[in-house]
């Protein structure tokens, strides 16, 4: 592999990558040794992001996969294509953080601002590559079609830094030190993103921190339990060190998440094992699953072991217990339906029974399931019930909630399900 010097970086050399080889090598390490447990934090830029119609679902996968290696992510930060204010954040972050991973903002356009904001935030100007001017028009050339001037901006990186081949885009990407920490800059692509993480970024930073060890994480969900029942139980592990225990609530279901540092895996694991089985012995048949198991699955999973089945009808919903239903992809759900919205001043009650009488016409189901919602003057009422087989009394749970609710269909989705699998709420 080869290394070019020439002025400041005769003491930085810039890496020129090619799949010949490693992605990435090792970059000189002055700053001495670096920490077993690195913080990591990602810069999102990109104005999009920050107008409410575009998530960014970059830092989700990002600290997913950080974790795999055995490094937490501690912040993400969204910026607008400001240059200032990118440089700003990257600044922060490169003070307090061993590994900052900056996505977008290394196209060929004027709202490109990611590489000066990094020169800035390093305090090193950037120069010209050839190489990677090289790998941009040789991508180009084997799409056959024509690079603008502008393109050539995307070679230019901060002194120093060292570059990363893009065989899957046209924007190169970088990495560059400023003391300890390093500055990884990606696309915001996400195909370019994830392949560059698993391919060049990850192995990278396995290399860069040998002692990492291992991460190992779990989450237990709850439903039937508000998030302060949940809290008192289960206090006394959220304050351990490790693992790290915490609670999120949303929409009638508290997830646990139980996450643990060790040596290796197999430590790691049992970590998580043992609070995971006090949690689950305290929270008892609350906790409904784990990780990536939905409650519906678990609630038709339990009328199914039982032999029966059971269909929905709602109003006012949009269809969101159907679909949950559906998505299960079970026998055991055989249908659901959704009727026009409420008059003003309905009873809740009244519209419940009118609900589950119709989904006994409709369906051939021993269960039925009904979730309404509607609006009053200055709420809004949701209501929930279960209809057992003859001659067992429906089941009802009706609730007001305030107005705006955004996640009411939620709401009544959850509380549908977690009737629907045995349990009081």
């Amino acid at each position: 592999m080869k290394k070019v010097r020439s002025g400041w970086a005769a003491c930085n050399p810039v890496v020129r990558l090619s799949f010949a080889g490693p992605m990435l090598a090792q970059m000189p390490n002055s700053a001495g040794p670096q920490p077993a447990n690195p913080r990591a934090e990602v810069i999102a830029t990109g104005s999009e992001l920050l107008s409410g119609k575009t998530v960014d679902t970059n830092s989700a996968h990002i600290a997913r996969a950080l974790q795999g290696i055995g490094i937490g992510l501690c912040a993400v930060t969204l910026a607008g294509d400001d240059e200032l204010l990118i440089a700003a954040a990257m600044d922060r972050a490169l003070a307090r953080s061993d590994v900052v991973i900056v996505t977008g903002g290394l196209g060929p356009t004027v709202d490109d601002k990611t590489r000066m904001a990094a020169g800035w935030a390093v305090g090193q100007p950037l120069q010209l590559q050839p190489a990677l001017l090289a790998q941009i028009e040789a991508r180009f050339a084997r799409m056959g079609r024509p690079m603008s001037a502008n393109n050539q901006q995307q070679a230019f990186i901060p002194a120093g830094a060292l570059a990363i081949e893009n065989p899957v885009g046209t924007a190169p990407c970088f990495a560059v030190e400023r003391g300890r920490s390093v500055l990884i800059a990606l696309p915001g692509v996400p195909r370019e993103l994830f392949y560059l993480l698993e391919h060049a970024v990850l192995p990278w930073l396995a290399a860069r921190f040998p002692a990492l060890g291992a991460i190992h994480a779990r989450v237990l969900h709850v439903a039937g339990l508000g998030e302060s029942v949940v809290d008192a139980k289960v206090a006394d592990l959220e304050r351990l060190a490790n693992p790290v225990v915490g609670l999120t609530t949303h929409a009638g279901v508290v997830d646990l998440h139980i996450t643990a540092r060790a040596a290796n895996a197999a430590t790691a694991a049992a970590l998580v094992a043992d609070v995971e089985r006090t949690a689950r012995e305290r929270l008892g048949a609350a906790v409904f699953g784990a990780d990536g198991t939905s409650l519906a699955t678990v609630a038709l999973e339990h009328i199914a072991a039982a032999g029966h089945a059971a269909a929905c009808v709602e109003q006012g919903t949009g269809g969101e217990l159907g679909r949950r239903l559906a998505a299960a992809r079970s026998g055991a759900f055989r249908g659901g339906a959704l009727l026009p919205e409420a008059a003003a001043g309905a009873d809740t009650n009244a519209l419940l029974d009118e609900a589950l009488a119709h989904c006994a016409r409709m369906f051939a189901a021993p269960l039925a399931l009904a979730c309404v919602l509607h609006a009053t003057a200055d709420a809004l009422q949701l209501g929930v019930a279960l209809q057992l087989p003859a001659p067992a009394a429906a089941q009802r749970f009706v609730r007001s909630m305030p107005l705006p609710s955004t996640h009411a269909a939620e709401w009544g989705a959850n509380l549908a399900l977690n009737l629907l699998r045995g349990q009081s709420t």
